[in-house]
């Protein structure tokens, strides 16, 4: 009897927009260092990153630009970092592959920054709830909430965010009570994010 056919390895897409990201940058030697500013302009950190082989490229290559030296030599600066891996060798044989890489430069900036932002809201949502918990009110836990999603928001002396906040469609009522359901209703006039997306995050 042959044996069972191992199942695919998914990778996520954040991991691939990140590998994506720096095969982008690295696939033009000429064009390597313009790319990476771009990036690094448009708000790209090691933060940024999930995977590690792409985060420790971004660092070498961060370091040797601020250096002065060619970003392309980011091989030897992984190795001078003891970084230097099969991941990182597969990661920069791709950048050199005959793939359309840079041509997609914008949108893989823009998939690292979204998921980063998604994960940082989702980290918000938490420190808010455990000071909620931990007996905050809501109204001073909501100007370090809305700030994560880039909306700034200032809550009037006095105003109670919860009765202010427009109610969940009531189809998905049930779903919005306590506290979850309270961060929803606080959140909602300051994203276009359906509520049901909200929680879901």
């Amino acid at each position: 009897m042959l044996p069972k056919k191992p199942e695919p390895v998914k990778i996520p897409a954040t991991v691939i927009s990140e590998c994506a990201l720096i095969c982008a940058i690295l696939e033009h030697r000429d064009r390597a260092a313009a790319q990476f500013m771009q990036a690094h302009e448009a708000g790209i950190s090691a933060a940024s990153f999930t995977d590690i082989t792409a985060r420790n490229t971004w660092q070498a290559m961060l370091a040797l630009h601020g250096a002065g030296r060619d970003v392309t030599a980011v091989q030897d600066e992984l190795s001078r970092r003891g970084a230097w891996t099969d991941s990182a060798w597969d990661l920069l044989a791709a950048s050199t592959s005959d793939g359309p890489w840079a041509a997609g430069l914008q949108g893989y900036i823009e998939a690292v920054r979204e998921s980063e932002l998604r994960r940082e809201g989702i980290s918000a949502l938490h420190r808010a709830k455990t000071a909620i918990e931990n007996g905050q009110s809501l109204a001073d836990v909501l100007p370090t909430l809305i700030p994560i999603a880039g909306r700034p928001v200032a809550v009037p002396d006095g105003a109670n965010p919860e009765r202010e906040a427009p109610e969940p469609p009531d189809l998905y009522a049930p779903m919005f009570h306590g506290l979850a359901g309270q961060i929803v209703r606080t959140i909602d006039p300051h994203t276009e994010a359906a509520p049901v997306a909200v929680l879901a995050h």
